[in-house]
């Protein structure tokens, strides 16, 4: 996203990953602590997951690794507000770990679906958090590099933003509008 996002454009990614966040806490007590998961719908498919081998990966449970995810991007979303000379490598490390964390989720979706034969429904939840991410973080990349037509050159042209500076597709920088 462009360094002149402000706040406001990020909260609705930043409450994505707090939802993450607490789901993944949830799960991870509830996994270490609790011994029965309290599953809302579906009845002992928590448990079914959890009780898999699939519930940890390197012998570390997955509710962990997914409180590391959502707090880590939780976390570069505040840096990111308070850093402005940072805001594009932030943004392709988030859109990087979210791309990441999706394809994980998949794994792990498709494991509950074709190998365990049950589902969690928080395992759902976070899932789905993760998706939203990957889209907000993607949708905003492809939007903050592509602007509207051109229409005041009449060229019909979509404008995009390199290295900070506007030109038209196939325009070098500095050559904007230039034919």
């Amino acid at each position: 996203m462009s360094p002149r996002s402000g706040w406001m454009d990020r909260k609705p990614a930043f409450a994505v990953s707090l939802v993450g966040l607490g789901t993944s806490i949830f799960l991870a007590y509830e996994y270490l602590w609790a011994g029965e998961v309290a599953c809302p719908v579906g009845g002992a498919g928590c448990d079914v997951v959890r009780l898999s081998q699939y519930s940890s990966v390197l012998g570390i449970p997955v509710p962990l690794m997914g409180i590391g995810f959502y707090l880590t991007l939780a976390v570069l979303e505040i840096i990111r507000s308070e850093r402005p000379g940072a805001q594009r490598m932030i943004d392709r490390t988030m859109l990087a770990m979210a791309g990441a964390g999706m394809a994980f989720s998949a794994y792990l979706t498709a494991l509950e679906a074709f190998v365990i034969g049950a589902y969690c429904f928080w395992c759902l939840v976070s899932a789905a958090c993760t998706l939203a991410l990957a889209l907000l973080y993607g949708l905003g990349w492809y939007f903050d590099e592509t602007t509207d037509t051109d229409v005041a050159a009449g060229t019909g042209r979509k404008r995009r933003r390199r290295g900070g500076a506007d030109h038209r597709d196939g325009d070098p920088p500095g050559r904007t509008g230039q034919h």
